[in-house]
């Protein structure tokens, strides 16, 4: 868990469809694609600075959250997130296609 780093979440949340929809001063906050079916109001909120005390705790309950709503393993989520893969493909369970993991290297 040593190089999760900010940029790849925030590169994970657009390549999958988030808009980033409000931002403070810490946190900027991601709506979910309709595709998934979340309540209209529901958001993740990352924060802007990835060296803050804390960041390694609270990426560790993003990814948790992330492979439920994907439907994935954490620890494949979090190799996708701590190496940053060009592309990484796993099966998503959906029922209507499987969808690819991509980051920015």
């Amino acid at each position: 868990m040593d190089n999760l780093k900010l940029q790849y979440f925030t590169d994970f949340l657009l390549l999958m469809g988030w808009t980033p929809i409000a931002e403070g001063k810490w946190f900027r906050e991601y709506q979910p694609p309709q595709h998934l079916g979340l309540p209209a109001d529901y958001f993740l909120e990352l924060p802007k600075d990835d060296s803050k005390k804390g960041f390694r705790e609270y990426a560790k309950g993003i990814i948790g959250i992330l492979s439920k709503i994907y439907h994935c393993d954490v620890e494949d989520l979090q190799i996708v997130l701590e190496k940053g893969h060009k592309l990484f493909s796993m099966g998503i369970a959906n029922k209507t296609a499987a969808s690819p993991f991509l980051t920015k290297n």
